[in-house]
């Protein structure tokens, strides 16, 4: 025994008899094993953690039959594009009564919209733009009109409205929206299209049109002793009238500006006129909410009175009509949840991915999230990476500085021939001036119809400290110059240097027409009336340059009784046997006359024109209110003018069609021989004859080309190429890489047209029309450019390139 046990033996004998006990035993076989034991326990404890963890999310993304999707509208809600959060934003925390940040971008809200309408498990969509509860940590971020108006479009239902579709029974409410108060004409326009619209009894709708307040700070310049020389291309140029006018706008700008208010006053009239008075005329619904902007805002009671709410609740009120017990989840969960399950479930060629780059704000050599810079880098990163097939340039911003503008042209030019891909611009709620300018080379423009565009001029101001600017604070100046002093803002420009300036200006401006008049094949003869600083809005500029177009379709409320008591007569007056022929020509006639009872909607019925009238008062500041004026007839119309010679050449087409008509149905009746049908094959036999006959005439002299592309007018493509947001774009981005990919494979690959349509995606499910358009049914999905990167990805990037030149960024050949 040792010293212990011989110096406590009654000790050492506890502990001889405890370690020879069960307990004792299991003790020394767990130290003697416990490296094992201990890492099975570890094993265990994370494999069940997992188990719950997993569970958790289960409960959590789970989403239950008849659940309610709700949305939380304030100004940062829904953004353009998210930005980058920082370090700051990511620790902080909600304050108590805060909701927790829910950022949604454009491109995803529509997305998930669009999910739940297909949806069966969502039975409804609740918004809330109540201002309690914003989170503080968002930046506020207002929707604008064209934003607003690709979630509810006006010529057709909404996406908010479609949503209804999903409802599982006719007489159950499927959107709801509510607020306190609505503090933005704009959010209230986005509310209307919900299918019922309530607000707290003391709320109040803001609608009173629109507004532009323009300050002018000559008089004060010239107090203070700062002289403003300026130069503008051209008259309608407004940007630099601030510091040259007195007090107010030259009759041709507020011409401009007084028709661009107008228009999208209308704008915001016919979208809160179609959805909040569904039963009405959509034109006479605008023009009620046009007279109800002359006397608001309203107070909620007004507002129930009037039809623009359907009635004044609390919001209490409001969520018993979702049930007892509702099942709710935010939207932006839904997306979460929805693009998640698509990721397992979706192979790689049913997850099609477009490139997208976004260009907001002002255009500088600043850098900057969505500068210019970025948006160059963004589109060489997207031409660069082989899995892109086609690039969004999504655009808004009001101009700004021409040699990034350039720039950007020569940005998107060089992914066109360098890397052969499609770039479609995008205009979101402004792309005018150097923003058309960035996008005058793109393979299409995409407009809202309350999209701000074209300002096609320059504009440059060059300011002049004088002496008397000096003298009043008390400091004295002196200049010693070896050159030109021109870029001196101490020393007025002489005449030469005026000349000077106004020749650079010139020949920007004409750089900038050459720009838009290849870019979009318009007539040099037609591109003044188009640019020299005029501002459209989309639907403007799309009108203006198609004068002639007009809808296939007609309101579906239109009364068809005309139409059916011309069709009862006509057959009325049937008193006695008629050829076949002759029936035939009847039955012609007689849809003819339906046709024309019901008039075709004309997309220029929603463009108006517009005029200041002089309002204000002696005592007040120089003050207009825009009024509505209608367009003048078509006989008054100038017949020299580019609309009038296409209206008479689409005259002159139909006139040779009827005419052509005509003779083939004398030539059949000249045929006396002959019964009614045989003369009507007799007559497609000759016409099929005589053009086989000329075709092969020309063919002998190649002189025939089959697959000739019709020659466009003098507006060529027009300021823009179609009515659409980023959703329009997008997808058609998509279906123009997947056109030329099928070129492709069928010119050198000598595919033959079915073959090279499997190859592309050829795991995603396609249909195939009657007419030959095929549908792929994929996911479409944007991805940003240029791409975000980790720390860790940066510092391997910059080990890599070392001290490669800045060059290389544009050019790949340079570092090889």
């Amino acid at each position: 025994p040792g010293m212990l046990a011989r110096r406590f033996p009654g000790l050492h004998g506890r502990y001889e008899r405890a370690r020879s006990s069960r307990f004792g035993r299991m003790s020394s076989t767990f130290w003697t094993r416990r490296r094992p034991i201990l890492i099975t326990l570890a094993v265990s404890y994370g494999v069940i953690n997992y188990a719950l963890v997993k569970r958790d999310a289960y409960i959590r993304d789970h989403i239950h039959p008849d659940s309610w999707l709700v949305m939380k509208v304030y100004p940062g809600a829904i953004v353009e594009c998210k930005s980058t959060p920082s370090l700051a934003r990511l620790l902080s925390t909600p304050t108590p009564g805060e909701d927790l940040p829910r950022q949604m971008d454009l491109f995803e809200t529509l997305r998930a919209i669009k999910w739940a309408r297909d949806d069966p498990r969502i039975k409804g969509l609740f918004a809330d733009f109540s201002g309690l509860h914003v989170p503080s940590s968002v930046v506020p971020e207002s929707l604008g009109l064209a934003q607003i108006e690709e979630l509810i479009a006006k010529e057709g239902p909404s996406e908010i409205q479609k949503a209804e579709e999903i409802k599982p029974q006719a007489d159950e409410t499927v959107t709801i929206a509510w607020a306190d108060t609505f503090n933005s004409q704009g959010s209230y326009l986005l509310a209307s299209a919900f299918e019922k619209l309530y607000v707290q009894p003391s709320g109040s709708i803001p609608l009173t049109g629109t507004r532009m307040e323009i300050p002018f700070f000559k008089k004060a310049l010239d107090w203070v002793g700062i002289k403003v020389h300026a130069e503008a291309r051209k008259e309608f140029k407004s940007m630099v009238s601030s510091f040259i006018q007195d007090e107010e706008l030259p009759p041709a700008q507020l011409e401009d500006e007084s028709r661009l208010l107008g228009e999208l006053s209308r704008s915001i009239a016919h979208g809160i006129g179609v959805n909040r008075y569904p039963d009405m005329e959509h034109d006479a619904a605008a023009d009620k909410v046009m007279q109800m902007t002359r006397e608001g805002p309203f107070t909620a009671k007004d507002a129930e009175a009037k039809g623009l709410i359907t009635a004044a609740k609390y919001k209490r009120e409001i969520l018993k009509e979702l049930g007892e017990e509702p099942k709710l989840r935010s939207l932006s969960s839904y997306s979460r949840v929805t693009n998640t399950l698509l990721e397992r479930r979706l192979n790689e060629d049913e997850r099609v991915n477009v490139a997208i780059v976004y260009l907001l704000g002002g255009i500088s050599n600043a850098p900057g999230e969505f500068a210019a810079s970025q948006a160059i880098k963004g589109l060489r990163e997207a031409g660069e990476d082989e899995d892109v097939t086609s690039i969004v340039l999504r655009i808004n911003s009001g101009g700004g500085d021409v040699g990034a503008s350039d720039s950007l042209w020569d940005a998107v030019k060089r992914v066109q021939e360098e890397y052969k891909k499609p770039v479609i611009a995008s205009f979101g709620n402004i792309s005018a001036s150097g923003g058309y300018y960035a996008a005058a080379g793109a393979d299409a423009i995409f407009a809202c119809e309350s999209t701000v565009t074209g300002s096609i001029g320059v504009a440059s101001l060059r300011p002049t400290v004088t002496k008397k600017f000096f003298d009043r604070i008390g400091i004295s100046m002196q200049t010693i110059f070896s050159g030109s002093n021109m870029l001196s803002l101490f020393h007025e420009p002489d005449e030469e240097n005026r000349r000077r300036h106004a020749k650079n200006t010139d020949d920007t401006y004409e750089d900038f027409l050459e720009k838009v008049c290849t870019g979009r094949s318009i007539s040099k003869d037609v591109v003044d009336e188009l640019a020299g600083g005029r501002v459209w809005t989309g639907l403007a500029a799309w009108v203006h340059c198609n004068p002639v177009t007009e809808s296939d379709e007609t309101e579906k409320h239109q009364p068809f009784s005309k139409a059916t008591e011309k069709v009862e007569s006509s057959e009325a007056n049937k008193s006695e046997p008629q050829s076949g022929l002759d029936t035939l020509d009847q039955e012609n006639q007689d849809l003819e006359n339906a046709l024309a009872a019901v008039p075709p909607i004309k997309i220029a019925n929603l463009h108006n024109d517009w005029k200041a009238v002089n309002v204000g008062k002696a005592e007040e500041m120089k003050t207009y209110q825009i009024e509505s004026v209608p367009f003048p007839e078509d006989s008054k119309q100038n017949v020299n003018s580019p609309k009038a010679k296409a209206n008479q050449e689409e005259e002159a087409e139909e006139s040779k069609v009827m005419q052509a008509i005509h003779e083939a149905i004398e030539t059949v009746v000249g045929d006396d021989d002959l019964d009614d049908e045989s003369r009507l094959a007799k007559a497609a036999h000759d016409e099929a004859e005589k053009t086989n006959g000329h075709n092969k005439e020309k063919d002998a002299e190649g002189a025939v080309d089959i697959k000739k592309e019709p020659e466009l007018g003098p507006y060529g493509r027009g300021l823009i190429d179609q009515i659409g947001g980023i959703w329009e774009a997008s997808h058609y981005a998509l279906s123009l890489s997947v056109q030329r990919e099928i070129d492709r494979l069928v010119q050198e690959e000598n595919m033959t047209l079915e073959q090279a349509s499997r190859n592309v995606f050829p795991g995603a499910k396609r249909e195939v029309s009657e007419d030959g358009v095929m549908a792929l049914a994929t996911d479409l999905r944007l991805v940003r450019y240029p791409k975000e990167k980790t720390f860790y990805e940066r510092v391997a990037e910059m080990r890599k390139k070392g001290d490669e030149p800045q060059l290389s960024t544009f050019f790949p050949s340079v570092a090889n």
